[in-house]
């Protein structure tokens, strides 16, 4: 049977249409629908068909939500729905599954994003307006119009059609097999009729109580786009209406599926839900386009009979409702052994009950736990043992979480070990996190970064007795999870600065290394960040750049790490997150200024500082990660003395934002930087500091058949392609801020400083001013592109910028650098010294070969502006770049060399080399 609701409807009150909307089509299959929603409002119907199922969405035109659904209330277009790749680009949600990796697989997704309606977005075609009222062709010439939502599931209650499918008001809408637009809502309707949400749930059916072995959910997700803010996954009861939130996530996983797995214990009738929440909608960036996805939904009973043995499913998690799971206490090596418990027996002492149900007036739970009453004496120590996990991947550590409570002024200490299965039983076990003496009679919750790349390992708590009777250790709720996570007891250089800076320092006045300090802080509300990402809220800290007095352009902080000492050949992996955001972009564009990273190695020559990630300006309005690999040098190796991490930040000329950090980590692996924009090169220099290794050469070279007839600085020998060299000439100079070409900024982020440059004027004779790169390695059949910004200034039209590359014949591979004394890459302005290039001042052979050249009569040079360069390099011996000018009355500036592995076009055009330049050899003269 089918019927429709009568045009009388338009007489019904907003508050009764908004009761009605979720469905208007009902067949006979919905009516069963409604009496079992009657039902329910009864008793309570457990349906427990997700037990054992993969939920994948389907696929094609198969697919579904299984038993998933929206509640009855949902906002009709802000809700969750079934899709696939291939409607990417036009509902949104990613564009491949989790199950198949392919377009056509089925997935869950929330489209975050909402615009204010302003006007009928349709002037032609199947659409028309009239008084405000949208009308559609039904494609038999037939139009319905009304108050109301038009859309193919949920059609206006004056549509009608026969041709329209069926649906249970409680289903998730599934575009893929309309032939309908996407729900309109008319402007006068939708005016402060239906409460635009800032989220959506998305529900399991009922599911009785999971008893005491507990339910492992797994599940994978997927978080993108600037209107995105935050998925929950809820346990809901179903007759207090209670909520507990089991797990969130808040952070962008860029288009890449990530796993997450919970194990739960409830001791009634409950759903699942996940919770996708929105921005604000007064937040701008609720208007982009964002989604919260998920995919392979599955639901694991976790049997009595395998409790004990080792399963991949939640491997290692646990309740202690039903026992110790998977986890084992030590056969021998101490002194006692962990006991589950439900409640302490002692008012001075232990927790009251487990950790899920404190606070919550539960009477459901356990937890492992040791006491150091009768017969116990001080220093005795008990472990427990996880199962053997499996080593972790490089780029993504396990975040391990529980719950501690220690309790009793007589508490000695909690370890968080980590032994590895290497077989070598002389290989001591590592300390990860250590927590001693009373915290309170509260249960706390602490994480611990897990990486282990090589090896299988185990997870070893140790506790110890302290100094009396009257104290015992609690641990519950045991989970791990693929993350990034800084320990919470803030050691190794881990630091959330919540309670502290953790050793981290801003180096004093006398070092001479910075212009003013990091400041730890919290947020005020009305300047970004808005809260810190720890806690997300104003009571958590960060770390920001001190923008409390007017700084210049070109001015920086540093913060120094605790000193590291190299523990193996593994490298270690550095991970953050940092907020750079710009509150005004003026037309120049942005201008906010950067945030570095360094390693400072400690040697007996002195100190050396190594660049190895860098990003400029603005970034956007949120927390965002950063990943980074601890190599150094050309070949990419660990340290191998003891080291630092300078975090250094650097304001631009718009000071107008923020450059903050929080969760700072450090884990063992290999790790791929991230984002990729972030990598360091070697060689690459913005010049904000020194000159980066490069170095001044004076003089010029070039070929004896085109020498300049006042050359001289150049003497032909004997050899007509050879050319000697002599110190006394121009060179290439830092920007200062007294010292400095007029109006000209930086390219990097327009500071008044941070750019290298010379400048010939009223001279005599042309000037040769010759920067030399550090020497490179090649790479087997792979070329790399050179890119840089250049700007010409002056009046000479004849000014030239040349790159050369150049080789040696000499056995050392020394690059025959002067020693004049001039800016080179030695200099630091009070800075460890930098890494120097290769120098001993003795005569040898080198090759030129010039692969750019510009002249300014091709230029404008009234008013410079930065111009981007590329030229592309292939050399199968080692090799450097040199820049090299030539002038009698102007100038050119360099700025943000870098270099990019592949080939590449030459740019501008006008500097490409259409003839290849014969190589000349040159000699240094002292």
């Amino acid at each position: 049977m089918q019927f429709s609701i009568s045009e009388s409807f338009h007489s019904f009150t907003a508050s009764s249409l908004t009761l009605v909307i979720v469905s208007i089509l009902v067949t006979e299959s919905d009516c069963d629908g409604f009496q079992r929603w009657k039902r329910q409002e009864e008793e309570i119907v457990i349906e427990e068909d997700v037990i054992g199922q993969i939920c994948d969405f389907g696929t094609a035109t198969l697919i579904n939500s299984c038993s998933w659904t929206v509640p009855n209330n949902s906002h009709p277009t802000v809700r969750w729905r079934v899709a696939q790749g291939s409607q990417e680009f036009w509902l949104g949600g990613p564009g491949r599954d989790h199950t198949l990796l392919d377009t056509s697989g089925g997935y869950a997704y929330f489209e975050t994003s909402y615009q204010q309606p302003q006007q009928s977005p349709f002037s032609s075609g199947r659409w028309s307006q009239d008084n405000g009222n949208l009308k559609q062709s039904n494609g038999s010439g037939v139009y319905s119009s009304g108050h109301g939502i038009k859309n193919n599931r949920h059609p206006s209650p004056s549509y009608s059609s026969s041709s329209s499918s069926s649906s249970k008001s409680d289903e998730i809408i599934r575009p893929l097999i309309t032939n309908f637009p996407l729900f309109q809502i008319d402007k006068e309707f939708s005016r402060n009729k239906i409460p635009v949400p800032d989220f959506s749930l998305f529900q399991s059916v009922n599911i009785s109580d999971t008893g005491p072995q507990g339910l492992c959910m797994s599940f994978f997700y997927i978080i993108d786009g600037l209107s995105t803010d935050s998925l929950q996954v809820l346990l809901m009861d179903m007759k207090s209406n209670y909520n507990r939130t089991l797990i969130e996530f808040n952070d962008i996983t860029d288009e890449q599926w990530k796993k997450s797995e919970i194990l739960y214990t409830y001791a009634d009738v409950h759903k699942i839900a996940f919770k996708a929440n929105a921005k604000k909608l007064s937040d701008p960036e609720r208007s982009f386009r964002g989604y919260i996805a998920i995919d392979d939904i599955e639901f694991k009973q976790i049997e009595p009979k395998i409790l004990n043995k080792e399963v991949e499913s939640c491997k290692g998690h646990c309740t202690f409702e039903a026992g110790l799971c998977a986890w084992s206490n030590q056969d021998d090596d101490d002194d006692f052994d962990w006991k589950v418990g439900r409640g302490s027996q002692n008012l001075f002492t232990g927790p009251t009950r487990d950790f899920s149900s404190f606070g919550n007036n539960e009477i459901s739970g356990g937890y492992v736990y040791i006491d150091s009453a009768y017969p116990r004496r001080p220093g005795d120590r008990a472990q427990l043992l996880s199962p053997i996990m499996n080593p972790t991947s490089d780029n993504m550590p396990l975040c391990l979480k529980f719950a501690v409570h220690m309790y009793g002024n007589g508490v000695g200490s909690l370890r968080v070990l980590i032994r590895y299965a290497s077989g070598d039983e002389t290989i001591p076990d590592q300390l990860l996190w250590e927590m001693s003496g009373e915290s309170g009679n509260s249960w706390h919750v602490a994480q611990v970064p897990i990486s282990s790349p090589v090896l299988s390992y185990q997870i070893v708590f140790e506790g110890e007795i302290g100094s009396n009777s009257l104290g015992v250790i609690a641990l519950d709720n045991i989970a791990f999870n693929e993350d990034e996570c800084p320990d919470r007891i803030q050691r190794n250089g881990d630091c959330t600065f919540d309670e502290n800076m953790c050793f981290w320092t801003n180096p004093g006045p006398f070092h001479r290394l910075d212009d003013f300090d990091w400041l730890r802080q919290f947020s005020l509300g009305t300047i970004e960040p808005r809260y810190d990402h720890t806690k997300r809220s104003t009571e958590g800290y960060f770390i920001n750049l001190s923008g409390d007095q007017p700084h210049r352009g070109g001015t920086r902080a540093w913060l120094l790490s605790p000193e590291f000492v190299p523990q193996s050949t593994v490298p270690k992996c550095m991970t953050f997150q940092y907020y750079m955001f710009e509150r005004t972009i003026d037309s120049a564009g942005p201008s906010l200024g950067s945030l570095r990273i360094y390693v400072k190695t400690i040697t007996d020559n002195g100190d050396e500082v190594s660049l190895i990630w860098r990003l400029n300006n603005h970034q956007g309005q949120r927390w965002r990660k950063a990943k980074i690999p601890i190599l150094i040098g050309q070949d990419l190796q660990p340290p191998l003395q003891n080291y630092q991490i300078i975090i250094e930040g650097i304001w631009g000329d718009g000071r107008v934002g923020t450059i903050a950090l929080d969760d700072i980590s450090f884990y063992n692996g290999n790790c791929t930087t991230y984002p990729p924009k972030a990598m360091a090169v070697f060689g690459e220099c913005a010049f904000d500091r020194d000159l980066c290794g490069y170095r001044n050469q004076s003089g010029k070279a070039q070929s004896a058949n085109n020498l300049p007839s006042k050359a001289t600085h150049l003497e032909r020998n004997k050899n007509p392609n050879r050319i000697s060299i002599s110190k006394d000439s121009i060179t290439w100079k830092l920007a200062t801020a007294t010292n400095r070409p007029a109006n000209l900024q930086d390219h990097t982020f327009r500071a008044p400083i941070g750019y290298v440059y010379f400048d010939v004027f009223n001279q005599n004779q042309i000037q040769y001013p010759i920067l030399r790169s550090p020497e490179f390695q090649p790479k087997e059949d792979i070329g790399r592109c050179v890119s840089f910004w250049f700007t010409p200034f002056g009046r000479g039209d004849s000014t030239v910028l040349s790159v050369y590359v150049i080789t040696s014949d000499s056995k050392d591979g020394s690059n025959q650098l002067s020693e004049d004394g001039g800016e080179d890459g030695a200099q630091n302005n009070g800075n460890p010294k930098a890494s120097k290039g290769q120098s001993n001042g003795s005569q040898g052979l080198e090759t030129k070969t010039l692969v750019w050249r510009i002249t300014t009569r091709k230029l404008e040079s009234i008013k410079p502006e930065w111009i981007y360069a590329q030229v592309s390099v292939a050399m199968e011996t080692p090799y450097r770049i040199q820049f090299e000018g030539e002038a009698m009355d102007g100038g050119f500036a360099l700025d943000d060399i870098t270099y990019y592995e592949g080939s590449c076009r030459t740019r501008p055009i006008e500097a490409a080399v259409a003839v290849p330049i014969e190589p000349a050899e040159t000699e240094l003269r002292e």
